[in-house]
């Protein structure tokens, strides 16, 4: 869980002036550089006109280093992902597709004083979405840079695209025209680790960025003058992000939206990411034309475990969702392992606004020493770590999922982990590769389903049943 001084600065100012002597002739003396008014030997003073001001520091930048040297021929290659979901009533079905594309420095030009480049794309940058094109190339003509700030423009006035100098500005966008271009944003500093979905894409390097966004939702409930209202049945929520990184410029984008009709009986679903892969600015040699999307790789096949004689289980059993406990349900196997195969049916419970989940932890070999996969009643999934306290927890993996969320609905997980790697399915889909390397949490350990694990989740005092929880040996 996440768990100020007032100074006041008083100047005084002091005056100095000099008393003239009088000698024996009448004459006034002033006293020299050597003498005061008395004849004591006194200090060299300097001139007022020749004291050399102090250099004053220049400020810095919120974010240090986007004052970027550009030049024709700088490139940046780009690879997007669109995936578009649907599930009407429990029938689910996507949409995908992917491309690479190049963004290019062509000729320069002045822009209120600013040196600006010509920006040339090369390659597959849109996607045909019910006959229209989603454009994922920059919707800019010329890129350029103005001190601190990376500033872009369609050839008459500027747009600052990110001021690394404040931290703050009116969005514009790079990759989408979906932020407003008068709203205020502010910069925030993360780090892409391998949770991301792009991390496993050739050409994307992990490591510290600055990011804006913006996000909302709408649960099909309020609380209004303390009172819990559920006045429809629709949802919905959404995410966007532009990321940026220090020596490059734009480096990603993500947009997210889900919406809910009919009691979630009805679920739509929109995943857009871009990534760069290669660029100039990062020493990476330059192509002629952007290079093919790679061949996917097959999703990993759904473990066949009917031949296989279980380790523990199948076993039926409820989870009693208990406000008053301060423990989350869970129910233990038992057994200490390091590999397996595990399997369990979640039956959704009759909670409001998807405030539910299901999961299973493994390699548990401490109270607060373990891995966690989950899933929820709003269609997100995700996977985290703790190596030993509360406070340890790390996020891992996170998404969007087509689950079965309607009351009484049932959802089968399985799971399989060996060594540094795991597999997520839900519903026999592939979901998700794991990365199990958190050097704390390597050790064999307890495996055990639960419900109710998140925060947000409302325990109302009912049982939440689960049915085949079996754990089988990896061939």
């Amino acid at each position: 869980m996440i768990n100020r001084s007032i100074f006041l600065l008083l100047a005084l100012a002091s005056a100095s002036f000099i008393v003239a002597c009088s000698n024996g002739d009448g004459r006034s003396s002033e006293p020299t550089a050597e003498t005061d008014p008395g004849g004591n030997s006194a200090a060299s003073v300097t001139p007022a006109s020749q004291v050399t001001p102090e250099a004053t520091t220049a400020p810095r930048p919120e974010f240090d280093g986007y004052s970027l040297s550009l030049s024709e021929g700088d490139f940046w290659e780009y690879r997007w992902s669109y995936v578009d979901g649907a599930c009407v009533q429990f029938r689910c079905s996507s949409d995908k597709d992917d491309g690479v594309f190049q963004v290019t420095l062509g000729s320069e030009r002045k822009i209120q004083g600013v040196s600006l480049y010509e920006l040339n794309v090369s390659g597959k940058s849109a996607v045909s979405v019910e006959g229209e094109n989603r454009e994922f190339a920059p919707r800019w003509d010329y890129l350029g840079t103005d001190e601190d700030r990376l500033v872009v423009s369609n050839g008459s006035s500027l747009t600052t695209l990110f001021d690394a100098g404040t931290g703050k500005w009116a969005g514009s966008g790079y990759f989408t025209t979906r932020m407003k271009s008068g709203e205020l944003v502010t910069a925030q500093s993360g780090s892409m680790s391998s949770g991301f979905e792009i991390a496993d894409w050739p050409g994307v390097n992990s490591g510290p960025w600055q990011f804006v966004g913006r996000a909302d939702s709408q649960s099909e409930c309020e609380v209004i003058l303390g009172l819990r209202v559920c006045p429809n049945e629709d949802t919905f929520s959404f995410t966007e992000n532009e990321y940026y990184r220090p020596g490059i410029g734009p480096v990603a984008y993500r947009f997210q939206n889900t919406v809910t009709f009919d009691g979630l009986a009805d679920t739509f679903s929109t995943t857009e990411w871009v990534a760069l892969t290669a660029s100039s600015l990062r020493g990476d040699t330059p192509a002629p034309t952007a290079t093919p999307p790679p061949t996917a790789v097959p999703a990993p096949e759904l473990p066949d475990v009917s031949g296989l004689l279980p380790l523990f289980g199948p076993v039926d059993g409820n989870l009693r969702l208990d406000p008053r406990s301060g423990q989350i349900p869970d129910f233990s196997s038992g057994l200490s392992l390091d590999r397996a195969i595990v399997t369990v049916e979640f039956t959704n419970p009759d909670i409001s606004g998807g405030r539910w989940s299901h999961g299973i932890t493994f390699r548990q070999s401490g109270e607060e020493t373990f891995h966690a996969v989950h899933f929820n009643g709003t269609g997100d999934w995700g996977h985290f770590v703790r190596t030993g306290t509360l406070g340890s927890e790390i996020d891992l993996n996170s998404g969007s999922v087509l689950n079965n969320r309607n009351v009484g609905a049932s959802n089968v997980m399985m799971l399989v982990f060996d060594g540094s790697e795991g597999q997520l399915f839900l519903n026999d889909e592939f979901v998700a590769e794991l990365d199990l390397t958190a050097s704390g949490a390597m050790s064999p350990g307890d495996i055990r389903v639960m419900s109710g694990l998140l925060g947000s989740d409302f325990l109302d005092g009912s049982l939440n049943p689960y049915v085949g929880f079996a754990i089988y040996p990896l061939p």
